[in-house]
């Protein structure tokens, strides 16, 4: 008889077929882990967007409540939305994705609970990180990594010794050239200057009734700031001066702080201004009466 030492030709094929099954499901769930990533990192992102608009929702609110209000279904005490075993009530609201879109937000799939106080932003669906489910963005913000409970080093403008402006969306930052308003970039090293010599204060309009060359209102809130640069402001929008945080003595002297590190020797003292909501940077002042600024 003969000596078969090979493999016969079934076999082969039960061991392709074999084969082919393993690599297709390891494939199928690496797919899969790369999906649920895909899927978390722009649930992240896409709660990041929702925490932008809610803070600039406030801050356009306080300028005129009638024309910018808070938008989402008002949650009360009495009948409260419990989220991960926490109950929000009274001064909260639950945003869909359809009223989202109020506030220019575009693509929102998911539905948040959200704070215009405080600018708190809470997912009613987790959002997953290294298999932990997370809800309340502050809490996600300190796993990823974007804050750490400091304030970093980048809000202080070292060459000019003042704390950098903090933009928000719906801010075009502007700068007087002549006699005319030319929307600048905020990296724009003329934008402002604090110094005694020059004293440019920084100064942003709002997007609310703000056209420029070129641009309609409608059309200017649809496109990139890079789009708008050196042109000229046609319509001029609620206008507001940066105030950086700084130290005063009795006489009116001032002197900047460099973030948080005030100056507080030989009876210099710090405004109330910039501790009465936790302590900030500077404050963004209206140039001119808030409430005809329609």
């Amino acid at each position: 008889m003969k000596n078969n030492r090979g493999i016969s030709l079934i076999t082969l094929v039960i061991t392709i077929v074999v084969l082919i099954i393993i690599a297709g499901v390891t494939i199928y769930y690496g797919g899969m882990q790369n999906i649920d990533q895909a899927n978390n990192v722009g649930a992240y992102t896409e709660a990041l967007n929702v925490s932008d608009a809610v803070v600039s929702r406030a801050f356009f609110n306080r300028t005129n409540s009638a024309k910018y209000p808070y938008i989402g279904t008002p949650l009360t005490d009495a009948e409260p939305v419990e989220v991960n075993g926490i109950e929000y009530g009274d001064g909260w609201y639950q945003l869909s994705p359809e009223q989202a879109a109020e506030l220019d937000l575009e693509n929102i799939i998911r539905t948040y609970i959200i704070n215009y106080l405080t600018g708190e932003v809470v997912s009613i669906a987790p959002i997953i990180v290294d298999d932990e489910e997370y809800y309340a963005l502050n809490d996600l913000k300190q796993v990823v990594g974007e804050v750490s409970g400091e304030v970093s080093q980048d809000q202080f403008d070292v060459v000019k010794g003042v704390n950098k402006p903090a933009l928000i969306k719906g801010m075009v930052p502007v700068r007087n050239i002549n006699g005319r308003w030319i929307v600048v970039n905020s990296e724009d090293t003329n934008w402002y200057d604090y110094s005694s010599e020059k004293e440019m204060w920084a100064n942003v309009m709002l997007t609310d009734e703000l056209a420029v060359n070129g641009y309609t209102n409608e059309e200017l809130r649809k496109t990139d700031l890079v789009n708008l640069e050196g042109r000229e402001v046609t319509t001029i929008g609620s206008m507001f001066v940066w105030i950086p945080r700084y130290s005063k003595d009795p006489a009116g002297n001032i002197v900047f702080s460099e973030l948080y590190h005030d100056y507080t020797e030989n009876g210099y003292t710090v405004s109330s201004a910039f501790k009465e909501n936790g302590n900030v940077t500077g404050i963004w002042v209206s140039k001119y009466d808030a409430e005809i600024a329609y």
